[in-house]
């Protein structure tokens, strides 16, 4: 993911999990705007605070690039959600967190992730996202992997 959110690259693993598509070039504004992630992201509420905080964060540390401000003004224009969100001011940065959903062919997936800065490119970071111990996502995880229509993806 660059600093703006843009989705870099997605392994075929995060998209059967999360969903991602074609369409889907920012995990920012598919959050937002997806029906899909507002249906299968566990507290989606707090996840949608924490994710502007986060958002928020990056903006500070790059205050002299317009495009967090640009990003900011076309997702409140487009997401009421994200609108009231961003008006309560959240600030927020971490880089380890736990990640839930349920997704509709294996059900619910938690995951502990990690984001990691990439030393050769300093505007991008990796998003690890490891099966939380004791939660059978790793079984799970398997069973959607291993799905013939998996293999297409």
């Amino acid at each position: 993911m660059d600093r703006h959110w843009n989705l870099v690259a997605v392994n075929h693993a995060a998209r059967l999990v999360f969903g991602y598509g074609e369409i889907d070039h920012s995990c920012l504004v598919s959050f937002f705007t997806s029906a899909h992630f507002r249906s299968t992201i566990r507290g989606w509420n707090e996840a949608a605070r924490a994710i502007v905080g986060r958002f928020r964060a990056d903006a500070a540390r790059y205050p002299d690039d317009p495009e967090f401000g640009r990003l900011a003004a076309d997702l409140c224009a487009a997401s009421p959600a994200f609108a009231d969100v961003w008006a309560e001011l959240p600030v927020g940065s971490t880089g380890q967190g736990i990640k839930a959903l349920v997704h509709p062919a294996v059900g619910e997936l938690v995951f502990e992730y990690s984001t990691l800065s990439l030393s050769d490119l300093p505007d991008h970071r990796l998003l690890l996202y490891t099966p939380a111990p004791e939660t059978d996502t790793d079984i799970r995880l398997a069973t959607l992997l291993a799905a013939p229509e998996a293999v297409g993806l």
